[in-house]
């Protein structure tokens, strides 16, 4: 289902949606094995814009999403071709649900350039996660059918809170007529918190960076297009109680036709 309204200065639209999957799966090799699960879930958008005054305007955009485990991710049959090592997917995952909100704020100047302020989040209920299984003695696990050897490690996904991540950004662009020319600037920061199992105890790696763009683009010549773009981004990679590591990256480019 969708809905739009505009007003006099106020636009507003969105979709609602319903999604269901069942799985069927039989298997007769190498082993008996048969899986049934249905999952549903709502979608959802929701969009806002309403214009200001001396040529601004402000936006505001929600979505939601469900997404639903693969059949190899809910398959519970053990891959053991490395007995040591050995990995399987999850018949009890449930599926994910993503939410992501946007606020845009825009301002067209006399002159033509655009300046823009975005800052957006996103959050995921029951993501997936890999979780390792450390056995120091034989094992035998019902739902898997299977005797897990002393000393063996088992990989599987399991569902987890706390995906969460932000993201701020200042961006101006402007016409140089003269040269026929634009030249952008953007300048940001992202943090994102991603949980991980280690060792059967819950970690949270944080990832906080910075990034500046510049991009300059001349359409002076039919014949000729120049452009020059440099991206600069550090950041910090960090996981409690593990390990932290910081990184910088930076890249100019020179593109010409």
């Amino acid at each position: 289902a969708s809905y739009s309204k505009s007003f006099e200065k106020i636009k507003i639209s969105g979709e609602l949606g319903f999604l269901s999957n069942l799985y069927l799966r039989d298997e007769k090799f190498p082993e008996i094995f048969s899986n049934k699960r249905s999952f549903s879930g709502v979608q959802s958008r929701i969009s806002i814009n309403k214009e200001l005054a001396n040529r601004q305007s402000i936006e505001f955009n929600y979505n939601s999403y469900n997404i639903f485990p693969s059949l190899e991710e809910l398959r519970s049959v053990v891959q053991n071709s490395n007995p040591l090592f050995l990995n399987s997917g999850n018949p009890d995952l449930k599926s994910s649900y993503h939410q992501l909100s946007e606020i845009k704020y825009t301002y067209y100047t006399n002159k033509g350039s655009i300046f823009i302020a975005q800052l957006s989040g996103s959050n995921t209920i029951n993501g997936l996660a890999t979780k390792r299984k450390y056995f120091t003695d034989d094992t035998y696990i019902e739902k898997y059918h299977y005797t897990f050897p002393k000393g063996s490690t088992l990989n599987s996904s399991v569902n987890i809170d706390g995906i969460w991540g932000s993201k701020f950004v200042l961006s101006y662009s402007m016409n140089i007529p003269e040269i026929n020319s634009i030249l952008s600037v953007a300048a940001g920061h992202e943090y994102q918190n991603t949980p991980f199992f280690l060792n059967e105890t819950r970690y949270n790696q944080t990832n906080s960076r910075f990034n500046i763009d510049i991009n300059y683009k001349s359409n002076f010549s039919r014949k000729f297009n120049f452009s020059i773009f440099s991206y600069f981004k550090t950041g910090i990679i960090s996981a409690r109680n593990i390990n932290s590591s910081n990184y910088f990256n930076e890249q100019l480019i020179l593109d010409s036709r």
